[in-house]
């Protein structure tokens, strides 16, 4: 056989392997993830989500910053910080030590 047709056949296997893996074991993958994220509400069932709403109620913020004297002895002026100058270029090569 010449090489050409071993590299071929080759190269067909793994194209193969790598669609084999891909479309049975990254679907789970993906699931598992949305599941764990921010929106897992969604997918959560109506109990976990009673769960997680009765945890809300019972949240306790710490408002002790708002009663510290320094807090209280803050006033706003209204003055607008003018913007700070921006260098068009950077250095030659930003990771030269300084």
């Amino acid at each position: 056989m010449s090489r050409q047709i071993i590299f071929t056949a080759i190269l067909i296997v793994l194209v193969l392997g790598t669609g084999f893996v891909w479309y049975y074991y990254l679907p789970e993958l993906t699931l598992s993830l949305e599941t764990n994220g921010p929106q897992a509400g969604a997918t959560q069932p109506v109990g976990a989500r009673l769960i997680e709403l009765r945890r809300l109620k019972t949240l306790e913020l710490d408002v002790s910053i708002l009663k510290d004297k320094s807090f209280a002895t803050l006033n706003y002026t209204g003055e607008v910080l003018p913007a700070e100058e921006v260098s068009a270029t950077g250095r030659v090569n930003p990771f030269l030590p300084f």
